[in-house]
């Protein structure tokens, strides 16, 4: 195994088996443990661990013709049908731009939506809104945006917050629908406390971790972003692409954003691909200008974007966007409801394909430390999924099952969970564990 030491990823100590192969939705380590993959890997994975043979017969073709030609020198044909693509998947939008990585997605919104705010009005127009919490990614304005503590206000000052809108925890104490949606208005009052002519964009991650959102929250951001003449920008890179249901996750609140970055399911973690999208108006205030800072050495990768075409093909020659997605959803609602039934106190929600759960928990010690125990806990019963947050009083899951997941995933999935709660201290009982009631098999 390689020394942790020469591999700088997020946090150092960790203890990750080596993994060795994959199939279908199942990790195999080098002890040949399987793992249930119930997060698509990093959400991406949508297709499974198995690459499909058109996906593997498009990447050997492109492979042998031509891997690589800068767009500063060069246009080809796959980036221009991919953005034919995805403009016929969504819409509502006019010109796309491609990335590597969700947060240069992100990023390239945020420079995107300052130009625009520019031309359009004057360079006063220098302020970004985001929300408390949100993650965007982990480049300097993805963090910035989301209000990261390793990253001080007073280097950032053009970045402004507002708190997250969160049924699990509400910021304000409160409970809807009594809260009259707060977190909406509280954007309403920071952009009159600012000045409306200095903020250029808001933006915002659809779902809190695909929490609850109340029907009213998006339309009210949408009306109060037109009020002030603010750009709406989705970060959808985890949510879009159907992941929550439609190809643009903020038009299930029947609402279009002005600027949207996706593209987790794109690639389908066979290839590093991700997308930013404008409307009419923006490509056109953007065209003012002559030039958009929105490429990078690896945009519009030939072999990227033929992969992400195969990976579209197979979605839809499959219906995964529509049925398989639906019956995902379904299921998935169906095993984390029995779980909650089982686990006094506990919580759930799910959005499309995407699920939360917040189980009480009795954290001994360090939440921080205790986040590597509950990973150990859920290695051991052969289960991935993301810990999403820890807490003195609780823990809270991220689950996110790839499209293809059926009848036996979701047997896997809540037989693996009954085995992890066993083992779990939950918050309940004398002996610090908690006393589950049986888990009702799945049917």
């Amino acid at each position: 195994m390689a020394n942790p030491e020469k591999i700088l990823y997020s946090i150092f100590g960790r203890e990750n088996p080596l993994v060795q192969r994959a199939e279908g939705y199942y990790y195999y380590d080098s002890s040949g443990n399987q793992y249930l993959d119930a997060s698509s890997g990093a959400y991406n994975c949508v297709l499974g661990h198995t690459m499909p043979e058109r996906v593997a017969r498009v990447l050997r073709e492109q492979a042998t013709r031509l891997s690589f030609a800068s767009m500063e020198h060069f246009e080809n044909d796959a980036a221009k049908r991919l953005a034919d693509r995805l403009l016929q998947l969504m819409p509502g939008f006019a010109a796309t731009c491609f990335y590597q990585s969700g947060a240069d997605a992100v990023e390239g919104a945020l420079r995107c939506a300052l130009q625009v705010a520019r031309t359009r009005d004057s360079a006063k127009r220098s302020k970004i809104i985001g929300r408390r919490g949100a993650y965007h990614g982990l480049t300097w304005g993805a963090l910035a945006l989301g209000g990261a503590e390793s990253i001080r206000a007073q280097d950032v000052p053009n970045f402004l917050h507002i708190e997250p809108q969160d049924c699990f925890s509400c910021p304000f104490g409160l409970a809807y629908p009594g809260c009259e949606v707060k977190c909406a208005s509280a954007l309403d009052t920071l952009i009159q406390k600012e000045g409306p002519e200095t903020i250029a964009a808001f933006v915002g991650v659809p779902s809190t971790s695909s929490g609850p959102v109340p029907d009213e929250y998006w339309p009210q951001i949408r009306a109060i972003c037109d009020r002030y003449g603010i750009l709406l920008v989705s970060d959808e890179v985890l949510e879009g692409m159907w992941r929550t249901g439609p190809a643009v996750a903020l038009n299930r609140w029947g609402i279009t954003p002005d600027v949207v970055a996706t593209g987790k399911v794109l690639g389908a973690g066979f290839m590093p691909i991700f997308a930013m999208l404008v409307t009419g108006p923006v490509r056109d205030a953007l065209s003012l200008n002559g030039k958009f800072l929105g490429g990078h050495t690896y945009t519009g990768h030939i072999l990227s974007c033929e992969v992400a075409l195969a990976v579209l093909d197979e979605i839809e020659s499959r219906e995964l966007s529509s049925h398989g997605v639906e019956s995902v959803g379904r299921q998935l609602t169906q095993v984390l409801s029995r779980i909650c039934e089982r686990v006094e106190g506990a919580r759930m929600a799910t959005l499309g394909t995407m699920g939360r759960l917040r189980i009480p928990c009795a954290v001994p010690g360090d939440p921080h430390a205790f986040h590597f125990q509950v990973q150990a806990l859920l290695r051991a019963v052969g289960l991935v999924v993301w810990v999403d947050d820890v807490q003195p009083q609780h823990i809270e899951l991220g689950l996110a099952p790839p499209f293809i997941a059926d009848e036996e995933f979701f047997r896997e999935l809540e037989g693996r969970f009954e085995r992890f709660l066993e083992k779990l201290p939950v918050t309940a009982g004398s002996n610090g564990r908690a006393s589950l009631s049986p888990l009702r098999k799945y049917a």
